[in-house]
C-alpha cells in the first residue's frame, strides 16, 4: 500500500468524514479483511446463516393463527430456532466486530501495511472475550429494556393511555445506554481493556459527543440499509410474483403456501450479505472511537509532532 494511501485514524474528524473515510477503507481493504474474516469469522458465519435459514423455514412453513388452534403449530421449533439465531447472531457479531478493531489496530500501527497472521493471532488469544462482550451488550440491553418496559406493561392492563406512555418513554434510556456502550469493541482491541472496563471506556470517550455519536450511526446504519435492500429485492420480487399466483389460483386461504423453498433461499441469501455488511458498521465505530479519543487525549497529534524531524 503506497503511503498517500494510508488513512490516518488518530485524528478528529466530523460526522462527514467519518462515513467517507470508512467507505474509503473498506475500498481499500477489502481483501485484507476478507482474509481475515475467513480465518477467523468462517465457521461463525456459516452457524448463523444455517439458523437464519432453520429461523425462515420454522417461522414461515405455518400459519399461528389457524396452525395453534388446530394442535399443528410447533411453537417448540419456533422457540429453539429463535433461541438458535439469537446465539448465533450475538457470537458472530463479537467475532466479526473484534476481527475488524484488531485489523484496524494492525493497519495503524504498521502504517498501512496490516499483517493478516498478526492479527488472526491476536483474534485467538482474545477470541472469547470479543464473544463474551458481545453476550454482555447485548443482554445488558435487554436487561435495560425489560426494566423500562415492565411499568407500562402492567400499567396497561388498568390505564391503557398512561401504559402507552410510560412505555414509549421507555425508549430513552434503552437508546441512551445502547449508545454509550457502542465503542466496547473498539475500546477493547485498542485500549486493552477487559470486558467491564471496555463498557467503562466507551463511557468515557462518548460523554459529552453522545449526539454526535448517535447521528452518525443513524446516518451510516441508513446508508447501510439502503445498499441491504438491493440484494433484497429478488425476496421482494418474489414475494409479489407469489401472491398474484395465489390470487389467480385462490389458495390465498392458506398463507404458508408462499414460503416455499425459494423464498426460504432469498431470504437467507438477502440476510447473508447484511450480516456481511455489519464490517461497515465495525468499521465506523472505529472511526468513532479515535475520533472521541483524539478530542479527549490529542495522541495523533502528539504524535505528529514527535515525529517532525525523525
Amino acid at each position: 500500500m503506497k503511503t498517500t494511501d494510508f488513512i490516518t485514524f488518530r485524528k478528529q474528524r466530523e460526522l462527514g468524514q467519518i462515513i467517507g473515510d470508512t467507505f474509503k477503507f473498506v475500498r481499500k481493504n477489502t481483501k485484507g479483511i476478507f482474509q481475515v474474516f475467513v480465518r477467523v469469522a468462517l465457521l461463525p458465519f456459516i452457524l448463523l446463516i444455517g439458523a437464519v435459514a432453520y429461523y425462515t423455514y420454522s417461522v414461515s412453513g405455518s400459519n399461528p393463527l389457524l396452525d395453534f388452534g388446530e394442535g399443528n403449530f410447533d411453537l417448540g421449533g419456533v422457540i429453539i430456532s429463535v433461541i438458535i439465531l439469537f446465539i448465533t447472531v450475538v457470537a458472530y457479531t463479537g467475532v466479526l466486530y473484534g476481527l475488524v478493531s484488531e485489523y484496524i489496530k494492525s493497519y495503524i500501527d504498521t502504517n498501512g501495511k496490516p499483517d493478516v497472521e498478526a492479527v488472526v493471532q491476536a483474534m485467538k488469544a482474545r477470541f472469547t472475550n470479543y464473544i463474551l462482550l458481545s453476550f454482555a451488550q447485548t443482554l445488558g440491553i435487554a436487561g435495560i429494556a425489560i426494566l423500562c418496559v415492565l411499568p407500562g406493561a402492567f400499567v396497561m392492563s388498568s390505564v391503557p393511555v398512561m401504559g402507552v406512555l410510560l412505555m414509549l418513554a421507555a425508549f430513552a434510556p434503552i437508546i441512551y445506554f445502547a449508545v454509550q456502550w457502542t465503542l466496547v469493541f473498539p475500546a477493547m482491541s485498542h485500549s486493552g481493556t477487559g470486558v467491564m472496563e471496555s463498557f467503562s471506556e466507551s463511557i468515557r470517550l462518548i460523554k459529552e459527543h453522545w449526539w454526535m455519536t448517535l447521528f452518525t450511526i443513524i446516518i451510516q446504519a441508513i446508508l447501510i440499509y439502503v445498499i441491504s435492500f438491493v440484494f433484497q429485492l429478488p425476496l421482494v420480487f418474489y414475494t409479489i410474483f407469489k401472491m398474484f399466483t395465489m390470487m389467480s389460483e385462490s389458495s390465498l386461504s392458506d398463507p404458508s403456501m408462499m414460503f416455499d423453498g425459494v423464498y426460504v433461499a432469498l431470504q437467507t441469501l438477502a440476510s447473508t450479505v447484511s450480516y456481511l455488511l455489519y464490517i461497515i458498521m465495525a468499521i465506523t465505530l472505529n472511526f468513532i472511537y479515535f475520533n472521541l479519543h483524539e478530542r479527549k487525549t490529542q495522541r495523533g497529534s502528539l504524535d505528529a509532532i514527535d515525529s517532525i524531524g525523525q
